[in-house]
Formats: structure tokens, C-alpha cells, sequence
């Protein structure tokens, strides 16, 4: 009897008709590896796999301690997150490279390593059970592609009457997939952050500011005071500062992302502008600006609703639940932007300005004219009650605009909100991009060579001072020649080059009354800049921009008055008392956190899916981090941004390098016996620590020491140190309850059998009087900046908390030792 093909256990054959198990018939034939290994298993030609204890993550068998590891699994998940979150463009594609790259350092078989190593789906899966995420939850909101109109979920045409196209859908798979726009649940968010308790306790910020009339944070604005005493006296109630703009995904592509974020003002700074802490409510990408009020309309019904029902939160995870409520304190972006959100005329039209009825001027400028705003007092300023009646006439009336108001705006809806003072004025791009890059191009262009401001002959002399700067490490870019300044500068080096550079650089370059006129720019914007504000200093930057405001016609003509030097001149200082210092609602961050989003995108398809995977991969690793608790050494280096081993010092420093023996010098030990009392058992020092992220190093010196030899009596000469670029031992400190400018020298431990203190040796600089006022005949217009000398004799030693801010010095001599030098105004300004 012959057996069925398709049932025999020798050349069974499929149903196609070709054999298989081929090996069984030709001895040539390749066994296959799973058959191959199930044959010796049966034979006993296999080891038993070693057991794996239930508290441990270890993969290894005992044959093999080289492979044995300490994590656990939540560890190790943990750390490959890590690597994740601090490199951008890590996309699933290399996660996945990154997990066969790790499991080629196993040895055993394939089954006995971690589940989360062997492939990206196992990862995936053991994340989830080891970290329990909420997924973000987002809305897709299909619009009209012609007028942007929402679509209902039972709405399948456009019923405006503005649009035309009548266009009927079958179903709602047939709309049309690019006309849409996402909205992220950020009561969700709000809600996973108070699951920090850090979070929760850097709440108690807002309660540590002190009662006076220092302007020093956003809590000591007006618009904050106004709501202090009842809605945001809740401790657990919020407000945010929120903000929108658009930016390029592609080079190659006219489309453009725009997301509305938002800052939690009751944080303090560090945390406020971090990503960590980022409120993002809405993700639009196509071509041009979307259409404002269907665009915010989910915005503003969801800040009424945290605003009236509240969010229910658990503080720190623990606890009975609390009512969060959430106000929208303010907002801030750039002209274009600001025009079209709140729905009036741009910087280019009549009544542009957003802020006051200035009705502008119109100037020939090239073979046409621009709208521009010379100064004129007495501006009636907008109100909330003027904002409503001229949007309605302009509903009613069917014109263009009414005193500069096209319509109603969907930000006024908001509540508790007053529009006519809600919208902050930005100098990132008011006066970093605007009025600094326009004097700049000004002072360079060849077609102002027979004007008086004319510097293009000087420009090498220029460039090489700028480079002989040698800034500290918290301005991370160093100054660079305005030769191709249009190609290369960045906003934040205009605002380092009005704050600290060009008054220096421009002296005896740029003729003096341009000069002055150029120093009550910086004068004033950098009282606004800074971390403290005086009631008096805040009247002196009133009257500073409002003068450079009246001179700009007469030095510059009148096309150089734009909307930017109105608002200098009208309306930043009001700013500044409404919502805090410059800092507090600059665009600088808001703008960085579009580049992130933006870096987000590593392909060309599907960029808004990319961007909510990546916030969905940041909310993992933070929620990650905050459900691990206590991890190993190793794996908390690998979570810290700051990966170097830091080592606490008093008053809040901290350093990375080692402590060396120090042999004083003569002036030292003077020095030391006025302070230090008792005998020495040991000197040493640092060569660099820090606070806050803010770096203090010594200064080298340019050439070392060298012994005499012996025989010869001669000493060998030493090359000279290369001086760095960032130099962070410029320093203003306090001696004798009085401030000085100088050089750190020595950071000091001294060893003593009372006890171990920390002192800092410096060389002070004096005032001098052989450089000529920087402003000839006004030397009390910029008193931040100052003429200094090294006093080279002079040594001083004072306790670690005693040096209060960092310098930045601008040298007149190759010996470095004679120049200007300037105090950063707030150290939130280069973070």
C-alpha cells in the first residue's frame, strides 16, 4: 500500500507540490537551527538553563560571570530611555539598532537574555508593565481647507457663509487629510505634573518673593497683583503666559508648524522654562498662518473650563485630591503673529499698533512708501471697552478696520482676561531682530556712505575688537565680526552685542552723538533685563527709550521709526510693570521649544504623528523617572543632564575638579593672615566650582613658575598659556559691605583644627581715570559699564558667598589688564 504525499513523514510534499524536510532523504542538506537544536535536547546533548531569581534582572548564566549585571529591569529600561530622551533624531528605526548592538555583548542563547533586549516589541511591552504611562490623549480636528472652519462630528459640508465651496462628504475618511489641526488635553498634562513633588513644592515659590516694590519676577507685575488675593491666592490655582508662532518643518517646503504653549508662572524660573514643564495645547501644520479663531478656539474653551470647573489634581501622588483652577495671565509673540491672533492691523498698516490709536505716518521709502510711527505724545491708549465697540462697528459696518480693528477676537473670550493689555511686547524680536539688526545695517550700508553714521571703512577694526572678547560660559556664543552679520547673527547676539559689546567696540569709531543716542538704547533695556528693578531705575528707563525714541527721526530720518521703536519707546517699560522683567516674557524660549519640536521630525512623512510620538517619549522617561524612585549611582549619572561627579561645597556651590596643594605666595599669605586666624594644617584649591549652573574659575596665569636650574643658575623659559575663549574669573563681590569688580586667583580650602573654610583670593579692579569716558560729557548714562584697571598689588580675600554676579570684561590693551567691564543683569537671561 503506498502512502498519501501528503501524510508521509519521509519527502512530505505541500500542497504546491514541493517537498520539504529534505534533510531526512539527502544527508546534504542543512538542518535546520531550531530542528537542529530540539535533536540534541532529546539526545541530552543540551545544558539545562540556569534559573533566574524573581527579585533580579541578571541574564547570565553562571558559566559566564562576565555577562552578569546589577540592574534591575526597571533600571535598564530606565537607562535606555535616558539615551533616548538626551539625543535628539533617536527614532524607533535606531532604538532598535541600539537593542541588537547590546544584545551582541550576551553569549548564552538568545532565550536566556532579558526579554527587554531581545527585540523593540519585547521593550516596548516590558515598559509598559514596569511603567504604567497614561497615553497622551489628542484631538483631530478636520477644518474646511478653504476657510478653516471646524467640522462637527455629524457635520459632513461647510456651512459658512464666507465659503463658497459647497463641498459635500460621504463620510468623514473622505475629508481631506491635510486640512486639520490637533488639540492636546492639557488638563491631562497639568495633572501628571503635579504627580512631582518637585513640582509641587517649587509651587511655594510665589510665596517666597519679598513685599516691596522691586519689579524681580512675574509676580511682581500688575496684571498678576490684580488676580493675588483671590483667584491665585489657592495655592494649588495657576497662571500661564502663552504663546503661538509659526516655524519652518522643511527648507524645501512652504509649510509651516504652529504650536500655542505655555509657561506656569508660579515656577521659578529654572523649572518655568524648561520642556519638562511645558503646557502644549494645539499643533497646526500646513501652508501659511492658520485661521486664528477656529484655530484657538479649543484653546480658549479649554482655559474657561480649567478656569471655572478646575482640574482635579493629586499633590505629590499622595493625598486626598485637590481643585486645581488655571487663568491665562498673558501672552507674547511677534508682530505678525500678534496681528493676526488678535485681529487687527499689522505693523504695515493704519492704526497698527495693537496697544494704542496711534494712527502712523506714511514715508516714501524706495520707489514706494512704509507706515511708520514718529514720536508724538499724548497717545489715547486701547481699553478693553474701546477693543469690543470698534470690533463691533467693524461687524456692523463691514469695513476693513475700525482704528486698527478688523473684528472680534477669540482670545477675548477668555475669562478674566482684558485684551487691550493681555498681549506682552516681545524684544526678542522688537528689539534684538528689530531695532538692533536695522542701526546695524544702517551703520554698515554702502548706500549711507556720505551719511555722518557711516562706520563700513572701519569694519576690520570693528571685527577685531569683537573677537579679542572674551565672554564667560553663560553666553554661549562668542562675538563674531558684523562683516556677515546678516547671514550669521543669531537674536540672542544682538541682544549680547547691545547689552555688553557695541558700546565699547563703537568708541571712537561711531561719532559721539550717535554714540549717546545708542546708549540710551542699552541703558534701558538693560535695567528691564535685569533680576531686580528699583522704582527709580524703572523711571530712569521711562525717560532713557522714551528720549532715544525722540532722537531717532532726527539722527536716523524718518523711515527708521517703525512699529519696534514705538513700542521701545511707549510701551515696554508698561510692559515690564504689567507682567515682570523682560526675561519673564521674552519669545527666547518659546522660540527654542519650536526648534525642539521642530528636531522632533526626523522623516519626511507624517510630521505631526513625529511630534506626538516625541512628546509621547518625553512624558515616558519623566514619568519613568518619577515612578523608579531610588536607582543605582550608575543609572542616576546616567539620568542627570550634568554627568560629572560634583562635590557639595558651602553656600550652594559645587565642583568637579580636584583640590591641589597650594604653596602661597608672599601677597597671599598676607592676605590670609588678615582673615585667617590660627595655624594652617593644610592650603589647597580649586581650580573651578559652580552654582546654579553659573561657572567661577581661576584665572591662569600666563606663565608658569620655573625653579632656577642648579648649574647654570638660568631659568628655561615657558610658552605662553593660550588664553581661552570663555573666561569665567571676571566677578563682582562684596568686601566691607561695599562692591568691587575683580579677578578670582585663587579658590581657597583651608585646613584648620577648628574646622575646613572656603574663601576666594582676587585681585581687585580699581577705577581708571587714564581711559576717557566712554560717553564723552554724559559719563553717568550707562553706569553699568565701567572703566576699570588691574590692581595688580592688591589682594583680597572674603568668604565663597560673597561674589555676587559675573563680568563681562572688554579689554583696550594686549595685556588685558585696563578695559570696560559689565555686570550680567539676571542670570535667567542666558539660560
Amino acid at each position: 500500500m503506498t502512502r498519501s504525499p501528503c501524510r508521509g513523514k519521509r519527502g512530505k510534499t505541500s500542497r504546491a507540490g514541493v517537498k520539504y524536510k529534505l534533510y531526512l532523504e539527502d544527508e546534504t542538506m542543512v538542518i535546520p537551527r531550531t530542528t537542529y537544536y530540539r535533536q540534541r535536547k532529546r539526545l541530552g546533548m543540551v545544558k539545562p538553563r540556569s534559573t533566574r531569581s524573581s527579585g533580579s534582572s541578571s541574564t547570565s548564566t553562571e558559566s559566564d560571570p562576565e555577562t552578569k549585571s546589577s540592574l534591575t529591569t526597571a533600571e535598564s529600561i530606565l537607562s535606555i530611555l535616558s539615551l533616548v530622551q538626551h539625543h535628539s533624531g533617536v527614532n524607533k528605526t535606531t532604538l532598535a539598532d541600539v537593542l541588537r548592538v547590546v544584545n551582541l555583548h550576551y553569549t548564552g542563547p538568545a532565550k536566556e537574555r532579558p526579554r527587554h533586549l531581545q527585540s523593540l516589541y519585547k521593550f516596548c511591552k516590558e515598559k509598559k508593565e514596569c511603567f504604567k504611562t497614561d497615553e497622551l490623549m489628542v484631538i483631530k480636528h478636520h477644518v474646511c481647507p478653504k476657510c478653516f472652519h471646524i467640522f462637527q462630528d455629524d457635520e459632513l459640508e461647510c456651512t459658512t457663509s464666507k465659503c463658497r465651496q459647497q463641498r459635500r462628504y460621504k463620510d468623514k475618511k473622505k475629508l481631506d487629510p491635510e486640512a486639520f489641526f490637533l488639540e492636546l488635553d492639557a488638563e491631562q498634562q497639568i495633572r501628571g505634573f503635579f504627580l512631582d513633588p518637585k513640582f509641587v513644592e517649587a509651587l511655594e515659590h510665589r510665596d517666597s518673593m519679598p513685599c516691596d516694590n522691586h519689579i524681580r519676577d512675574v509676580q511682581d507685575g500688575r496684571l498678576y497683583k490684580e488676580h493675588q488675593d483671590f483667584f491665585l491666592a489657592s495655592k494649588y490655582n495657576l497662571s500661564i503666559t502663552w504663546h503661538t508662532d509659526g516655524v519652518e518643518v522643511y527648507k524645501a517646503d512652504e509649510k509651516q508648524l504652529w504650536p500655542v504653549q505655555g509657561v506656569i508662572n508660579e515656577l521659578p524660573p529654572s523649572m518655568r522654562f524648561s520642556k519638562k514643564y511645558l503646557v502644549l495645547f494645539a499643533l497646526y501644520y500646513g501652508c501659511g498662518k492658520p485661521e486664528m479663531t477656529s484655530f484657538l478656539t479649543p484653546f480658549v474653551m479649554t482655559m474657561n473650563k480649567m478656569h471655572y470647573s478646575g482640574i482635579s489634581v493629586q499633590p505629590g501622588g499622595t493625598g486626598p485630591p485637590q481643585t486645581c483652577r488655571v487663568l491665562a495671565l498673558g501672552c507674547t509673540m511677534d508682530l505678525p503673529a500678534m496681528a493676526a491672533v488678535k485681529n487687527v492691523q499689522q505693523f504695515n498698516g493704519q492704526f497698527g499698533c495693537g496697544l494704542c490709536m496711534y494712527e502712523g505716518a506714511s514715508t516714501a521709502s524706495g520707489k514706494g512708501h512704509a507706515k511708520t510711527y514718529p514720536y508724538k505724545a499724548g497717545i489715547q491708549r486701547r481699553t478693553k471697552q474701546s477693543m469690543k465697540e470698534h470690533a463691533a462697528d467693524a461687524c456692523n459696518t463691514k469695513k476693513k478696520h475700525v482704528k486698527g480693528v478688523k473684528g472680534k477676537c477669540v482670545v477675548s473670550l477668555l475669562l478674566e482676561v482684558d485684551i487691550s493689555v493681555h498681549f506682552l511686547v516681545d524684544y526678542m524680536h522688537g528689539t534684538c531682530l528689530g531695532v538692533m539688526k536695522r542701526l546695524v545695517e544702517s551703520w554698515l550700508d554702502n548706500r549711507n556712505k556720505k551719511k555722518p553714521f557711516y562706520v563700513g571703512n572701519h569694519i576690520e577694526e570693528i571685527d577685531s575688537r569683537l573677537r579679542a572678547i572674551s565672554p564667560p560660559s553663560a553666553m554661549r556664543r562668542f562675538p563674531k565680526g558684523l562683516a556677515n552679520y546678516k547671514m550669521n547673527y543669531k537674536a540672542s547676539e544682538y541682544r549680547d552685542l547691545l547689552l555688553f559689546y557695541i558700546l565699547p567696540v563703537m568708541k571712537g569709531i561711531l561719532p559721539d552723538t550717535y554714540l549717546e543716542h545708542l546708549a540710551l538704547l542699552a541703558r534701558g533695556v538693560y535695567i528691564l533685563c535685569q533680576d531686580e528693578i528699583p522704582p527709580e531705575e524703572i523711571s530712569e528707563a521711562k525717560g532713557v527709550l522714551e528720549q532715544f525714541y525722540k532722537c531717532m527721526k532726527d539722527y536716523y530720518g524718518s523711515r527708521s521709526c517703525t512699529l519696534n521703536v514705538h513700542n521701545i519707546g511707549d510701551h515696554m517699560v508698561e510692559c515690564v510693570q504689567l507682567a515682570g522683567p523682560l526675561f519673564t516674557h521674552s519669545c527666547f524660549f518659546f522660540e527654542d521649544m519650536c526648534g525642539q519640536l521642530n528636531r522632533m521630525v526626523t522623516g519626511p512623512r507624517k510630521p505631526m504623528q513625529q511630534i506626538i510620538d516625541g512628546i509621547g517619549r518625553m512624558r515616558e522617561y519623566h514619568n519613568a523617572v518619577l515612578q523608579a524612585g531610588v536607582v543605582s549611582d550608575e543609572v542616576n549619572s546616567l539620568l542627570q543632564k550634568d554627568r560629572r561627579n560634583l562635590v557639595p561645597l558651602p553656600s550652594g556651590y559645587r565642583t568637579a575638579s580636584m583640590a591641589t596643594t597650594l604653596i602661597p605666595s608672599a601677597k597671599l599669605q598676607t592676605a590670609l593672615e588678615k582673615v585667617v586666624y590660627g595655624d594652617v594644617i593644610c592650603l589647597q584649591h580649586y581650580a573651578r566650582i559652580e552654582k546654579e549652573g553659573v561657572v567661577f574659575t581661576e584665572m591662569p596665569d600666563p606663565k608658569e613658575e620655573v625653579m632656577p636650574d642648579e648649574e647654570t643658575g638660568l631659568a628655561e623659559e615657558q610658552p605662553e598659556k593660550k588664553v581661552k575663549r570663555h573666561q569665567d574669573h571676571f566677578v563682582c563681590y562684596e568686601d566691607g559691605g561695599e562692591e568691587f569688580n575683580g579677578v578670582i586667583r585663587h579658590i581657597l580650602i583651608i585646613h584648620q583644627q577648628q574646622g575646613t573654610r572656603h574663601l576666594v583670593g582676587i585681585t581687585p579692579f580699581l577705577d581708571n581715570e587714564d581711559i576717557d569716558p566712554l560717553i564723552g560729557g554724559n559719563e553717568d548714562l550707562v553706569p553699568h559699564i565701567s572703566s576699570v584697571k588691574l590692581q595688580s598689588e592688591l589682594y583680597h580675600v572674603v568668604e565663597l558667598d560673597m561674589m555676587k554676579k559675573k563680568l563681562v570684561f572688554i579689554p583696550t590693551d594686549d595685556e588685558r589688564s585696563t578695559g570696560y567691564a559689565i555686570q550680567l543683569p539676571a542670570p535667567y537671561l542666558h539660560n
